[in-house]
């Protein structure tokens, strides 16, 4: 624990030596020189060239020097939020929200539904904790967050209809680069946004028959939050970049969002940003591709009605960012970190991700050996560290060596073993494997999967002389020496229904029978053979209660058995 807790002051200490940085590129006033240096600071360049803008990843458009922000893939290089949409996009995480409070939600071009949740309370602070007390460990005060469902304030300009972000990884340098944006019923002015990247998962509690209620989760150490106010006719103004740090400050309250870095709007920042945005300045035909309506019934953009952003995240916080795992945009008051909060809209944004699958034998039956296949994929964009491997028939599987401590972005690990079916055992055989990987070495966010595979056991029989209407018969049952006996051997699949075909081997020395037959469940195979009698001696090789002697010893009764 004591390594954990030393990674914890040093992600603090790089977050306090950032912030500096953050200050002196903003230009504060009040601010004057600043030259920070740390000795322990990585000595590799993440500054990036051309980043956000203009990198060919997505589309933040810029034309003839103004902002031209728009949901339509056109000619310029990389996605845009038609992309994300329609599910074709090349982000590894996206999140397209259609706020289904405020639209209930829009499926096609329908009208508009009354605004029926937004923010609510005096604890709905983007300073505050989104749980009071914290859950950060601390037992600081919090909000709580708060949403209601009755009373709307939401002004029009205030909202949100769609919310959306993408991650990207940069091929160029490996950097992680998040895009995000929204889009509102009305253009009014001037408007304030934030988005906050929450590194857990973070969630509304269910109403349970009231009208207001909090949230599911809490912000974490290294949250992400970017604040932004744009206006019709000047673009996007101020951009600022937050990150939330636990540590106890007055009060016990943690200290909570740290400013990083600023931004402006794209067509004005330089090559190498770190973070811009744009918004739609004028209206286009088309746009937005998805759907959208506003308070004059119009289907596409007014001007000043949509956002878009860039954020170099790896520039910010290092390769190794951590893990993300919800998105929140939101509307605000001011550009102020204790604006008063209006709409928001919430989805899940799964920067990291394990995902198991699990493999078995389709058939098989009791006594035999069902083979399993246990395959563990590291889906996201961070190193995740085991915790456990648990399946449900063969027990802990953690120590299994063929997964190993960790799993990196994109890598695989698989674990074979096999089971042997007892009698006792359901039918189907359900397996289940669960597994938990963690973001740090016993530290950090969990993430969980399962995943279980069925095996379907059969049960083979077959019915030879069990029923009257098969195994063998003859015919006639009294004859004469020189006399003929036709032999019929019937044999049927009587096994279950879902047991694979049998191959069953049918043999008789004394009628010279010797043939192999396949037969499907429920199928019947006959076989037909006849046999001369011209003397006694012919039986010598048949048991003796086969036959019975009546008198002349020429005349055989033969009885119906099973030779």
């Amino acid at each position: 624990m004591e390594r954990n807790k030393f990674s914890k002051r040093k992600r603090r200490a790089d977050l306090a030596r950032r912030f500096l940085t953050g200050v002196a590129l903003l230009g504060l006033s009040g601010v004057t020189a600043l030259a920070c240096t740390a000795s322990d600071e990585e000595s590799s360049d993440l500054s990036g060239v051309q980043k956000v803008h203009d990198v060919g990843l997505f589309e933040l458009d810029v034309v003839a020097g103004v902002g031209d922000g728009n949901t339509i893939d056109d000619t310029a290089a990389g996605d845009d939020w038609e992309n994300v949409f329609d599910g074709t996009s090349s982000a590894f995480a996206t999140a397209f929200i259609q706020d289904s409070f405020a639209n209930n939600p829009i499926v096609g071009w329908e009208a508009r539904t009354p605004e029926v949740s937004f923010f609510t309370g005096g604890g709905s602070k983007d300073t505050l904790c989104l749980q009071d007390p914290c859950e950060d460990g601390s037992g600081g005060p919090g909000g709580p967050w708060l949403y209601d469902t009755v009373n709307d304030v939401v002004p029009d300009k205030n909202d949100i209809v769609n919310a959306f972000a993408a991650a990207y990884d940069d091929p160029n340098d490996g950097h992680t680069i998040f895009y995000f944006g929204l889009d509102t019923y009305a253009e009014q002015g001037a408007n304030n946004v934030g988005f906050w990247f929450f590194r857990q998962p973070v969630t509304l509690e269910p109403l349970n028959g009231g009208t207001s209620a909090g949230f599911v989760g809490d912000h974490s150490d290294g949250d992400i939050f970017v604040a932004a106010e744009f206006t019709m006719g000047g673009g996007v103004g101020t951009i600022q970049v937050y990150q939330w740090d636990n540590t106890p400050g007055p009060g016990g309250r943690p200290m909570g969002p740290v400013l990083l870095v600023g931004g402006a709007d794209c067509a004005t920042a330089g090559a190498a940003d770190d973070v811009c945005g744009v918004i739609n300045e004028t209206s286009k035909a088309g746009d937005p591709v998805f759907p959208y309506l506003d308070k004059d019934g119009n289907t596409e953009y007014d001007p000043a009605v949509f956002a878009e952003f860039g954020l170099d995240i790896t520039a910010l916080l290092g390769q190794e960012i951590g893990c993300f795992s919800s998105f929140l945009a939101e509307t605000r008051s001011s550009q102020s970190l204790t604006a008063q909060l209006k709409d928001f809209a919430i989805g899940a944004f799964p920067v990291c991700g394990i995902e198991v699958t699990k493999e078995a034998d389709e058939l098989s039956k009791v006594g035999d050996d069902v083979n399993y296949t246990v395959t563990v994929e590291n889906t996201g964009r961070a190193t995740l560290y085991k915790e456990s491997i648990t399946d449900s028939l063969a027990g802990d599987l953690t120590a299994n060596a063929l997964c190993g401590e960790s799993l990196a972005p994109g890598e695989t690990c698989t674990i074979t073993y096999s089971r042997t079916v007892e009698a006792g055992d359901t039918d189907p055989v359900v397996n289940t494997v669960d597994i938990v990987y963690t973001e740090f070495p016993d530290d950090g966010l969990k993430f969980t999967d399962s995943d279980d595979a069925e095996t379907n056991l059969f049960q083979p029989s077959i019915d030879f002389g069990d029923s009257v209407d098969t195994g063998k018969s003859a015919s006639p049952t009294l004859l004469l020496i020189g006399g003929v006996v036709d032999y019929t051997l019937t044999l049927k699949n009587t096994s279950s229904g879902d047991t694979p075909n049998l191959e069953c081997t049918i043999t008789d020395a004394l009628l010279g029978i010797s043939e192999t037959v396949t037969l499907m469940s429920g199928q019947t195979h006959v076989i037909n053979a006849s046999e001369t009698f011209m003397d006694f001696g012919v039986f010598t090789n048949i048991p003796q209660d086969v036959r019975q002697l009546e008198g002349d010893p020429a005349l055989l009764r033969l009885r119906q058995r099973l030779v």
